[in-house]
């Protein structure tokens, strides 16, 4: 991992990197779709894609518009054999793209473009229970190999509860794009809980927000291609060996697309580790007003 400002980053997170974020240039029809990791934010993205596409995924240019953040940097000497070598950061490759872009990122508040303050563009942030968070990234990390020792899961869950894990603490992350944000014109703020229990009421709550109109056909189109069950089967086709944009060989799409349940931290979490999680929450979301569901 890369320590920058304090915060742990992905080692293929770097400075220059984050630094050409800050002043990265928004295009006014950007969708920029912004989580803590573990969070559904490939899921988000791709209802994003299909509400842009109209409900229809053929429509999605998918060489085009692949899933990685922009703060990521594979073009460095150092990539390790599992990365397809790119010529570029990613942040050069996708201005690139034609509008309009779906920008994936889980970049801190103050390393967001500060364009999008200056209202160009659209949010859409993804808030899921951290409790949740936790597992899932717990699952996704281990074959990364960032730290043996994050194997195990009483060692990972410590540092996160530090805020030690890729990306900061998690209350952070949140707290400082809900304090300064939600009320923002270009931002909205949907919760994971909410989307997995009326999916249909979130694909039109978003397609709202990004000002597409659909047709209750697209809209159930999309509800459908965007279950659990049918983005792993067609994620699942995508292979490295086809696609070098795709998640690197020992990542598969099950840690992208594990369970996308709500209250699988009761499978890891201990009644310690829970209450030590729930006395934090309650200190750090005091005052707030935002509601989170664990289950």
């Amino acid at each position: 991992m890369n320590r920058i400002d304090g915060i742990n980053w992905p080692w293929m997170v770097t400075q220059e990197c984050l630094d050409a974020m800050k002043s990265y240039d928004v295009s006014e029809d950007d969708v920029w779709v912004v989580s803590h990791p573990k969070s559904g934010t490939h899921w988000t993205a791709e209802m994003v894609h299909m509400i842009l596409a109209g409900g229809r995924e053929e429509n999605i240019n998918r060489p085009e518009h692949w899933s990685r953040p922009p703060e990521f940097d594979y073009s460095r000497s150092d990539m390790p054999p599992i990365f397809e070598r790119r010529t570029s950061p990613h942040y050069k490759e996708i201005q690139k793209w034609p509008a309009p872009r779906v920008i994936m990122t889980h970049l801190t508040e103050e390393r967001m473009p500060s364009q999008i303050y200056q209202g160009k563009g659209k949010v859409v942030f993804v808030i899921r229970n951290p409790k949740d968070v936790a597992v899932s990234m717990w699952h996704y990390v281990k074959p990364w190999k960032f730290d043996p020792n994050l194997e195990d899961w009483d060692y990972f869950f410590q540092k996160y509860l530090n805020g030690e894990t890729v990306y900061g603490s998690w209350f952070d992350h949140i707290l400082d794009f809900w304090n300064k944000h939600r009320h923002d014109n270009n931002f909205l703020f949907i919760k994971y809980e909410d989307m997995k229990q009326d999916i249909k009421t979130a694909v039109t709550q978003i397609a709202h927000f990004l000002n597409k109109p659909l047709s209750e056909d697209a809209i159930n189109n999309i509800c459908k291609s965007c279950s659990m069950g049918d983005m792993s089967q067609r994620f699942q086709g995508r292979s490295t060996d086809e696609d070098p944009r795709d998640e690197p060989a020992n990542i598969s799409v099950g840690q992208v697309f594990r369970k996308g349940i709500v209250g699988d931290w009761k499978t890891k979490f201990t009644v310690a580790q829970n209450e030590a999680l729930d006395e934090i929450f309650r200190e750090k979301m005091a005052g707030s007003g935002l509601k989170i569901q664990f289950e």
